[in-house]
């Protein structure tokens, strides 16, 4: 029985031998497509980094550009934890960076792994009522701020906004400035400009200046403007040929003949010149645009006359400085006003002296002698060319001969 059982379990074997043999007849061959690394795409609209200060960089060049999305996409190499930089760069640009820290109101990104790299989807949010970031203008440092006030305020009532890399001018300087163009330029504005800043700040001495400046209603001004430019104060005076202090005299005389003081009249240039009748504030900033006219320095006080605020003027003539208060020439006379030293001036009236130069000259303008014209020097004529009548004529003396005998004068002697 065991022999007939051993010889089935034989001829099975050698059946299955048989049928793996059949299995292995044919060989199977198997291609599949390379599939390598995902790499970052390749999309114009998307920046690849590698590194914190790339990745800080990128956002902040959005939003330097105005966009409100865009994709940033960090590469194999980069080295961090991904989520934790990505919320410290959002976190520092909104807080140490001065434009940010203006018109960015949020600054949200999603984050997506991919294999061995990541995406992210960024998107900023700004701010309402700000200036737009394409419009905020730029300076190196905060003293160029000046000459950019002077630029918007000569086109009127205006907003804007500045971005300095290093800016050390506070609220107070800003307003100072402001204050010191329209002393200087009274028909920037309609009166005195009424502003308002807000300072942002960053790191490393950034700051952002939004500035706002009233320089009243732009129609009035603008009609007023042209009204002051037709005006011709000195169009039948020949003031090319007077001195600095003939000029600065009839300045001062044209306000005493043309203009009233009142302390409701108006305070500014126009108030003076076209009204007709200002306060001293008004008054002072009149001078300083017939000075303007006429070539003269002239700057405004701010001061203290009988313990009242009181505006006048300091000139330079010649290189000596004099104080000029059209109020007192037109209230008390000319000798009263024109051209005083400090020493003369102080008591009645008070100013910070610190902040104005001395006027230590003295000089008496002789107001009853008529305006120093200075009459063109005439030009040195030219030599003429010498005429046949005019040549030199050399006699030569006759000779002695007999036949010429030279004459006898002995007698006449």
């Amino acid at each position: 029985m065991k022999r007939i059982i051993l010889a089935l379990l034989t001829a099975a074997l050698c059946l299955g031998l048989c049928a793996c043999d059949s299995i292995y007849d044919k060989d199977y061959l198997v291609i599949e497509d390379y599939v390598t690394e995902p790499q970052p795409s390749a999309d114009s609209g998307s920046v690849t980094v590698s590194r914190y200060t790339a990745l800080k960089d990128s956002i902040l060049k959005l939003v330097l550009a105005g966009e409100e999305r865009g994709k940033i996409v960090l590469d194999a190499n980069y080295g961090g934890d991904v989520a934790a930089d990505f919320s410290r760069a959002c976190w520092e640009l909104r807080t140490q960076n001065a434009v940010c820290a203006y018109c960015v109101d949020n600054i949200a990104y999603e984050i997506n792994q991919i294999v061995t790299y990541y995406e992210a989807d960024v998107s900023v949010s700004y701010a309402e009522n700000r200036i737009a970031v394409s419009e905020i203008e730029s300076i190196h440092y905060a003293y160029g701020l000046r000459e950019l006030i002077r630029r918007y305020m000569e086109s009127g009532s205006c907003h804007f906004a500045a971005a300095a890399d290093s800016g050390y001018y506070s609220e107070e300087d800003v307003e100072g400035i402001v204050e010191s163009i329209y002393y200087g330029s009274p028909s920037v504005a309609l009166k005195k400009p009424l502003i308002d800043v807000t300072i942002y700040g960053g790191s490393g001495g950034q700051k952002l200046y939004e500035i706002a400046i009233d320089c009243g209603e732009q129609t009035e001004l603008d009609a007023a403007r042209e009204q002051l430019a037709e005006l011709e104060p000195f169009a039948d005076t020949d003031t090319e040929l007077m001195d600095e202090e003939t000029r600065a005299f009839i300045a001062c005389r044209y306000l005493a003949e043309n203009c009233t003081v009142s302390e409701e009249g108006g305070s500014s240039v126009y108030a003076a010149l076209l009204d007709g009748e200002a306060d001293s504030f008004g008054l002072a900033l009149g001078y300083v645009e017939l000075c303007d006219r006429l070539n003269i320095k002239c700057r405004i006080v701010q001061g203290e006359y009988n313990w009242t605020e009181h505006f006048w003027n300091i000139v330079e003539i010649d290189g000596e400085f004099f104080h000029v208060d059209a109020t007192a020439c037109i209230n008390d006379g000319m000798e009263r006003g024109f051209m005083i030293n400090d020493a003369k001036l102080w008591g009645d009236y008070r100013w910070n002296v610190s902040t104005y130069p001395s006027c230590t000259s003295e000089r008496s303008h002789d107001f009853r002698a008529p305006l120093n014209i200075q009459p063109p020097a005439e030009p040195a004529a030219e030599p003429e060319e010498p005429t046949e009548s005019d040549a030199v004529v050399e006699f030569e003396e006759p000779e002695d001969t007999a036949e010429s005998p030279r004459p006898d004068f002995s007698a006449a002697i």
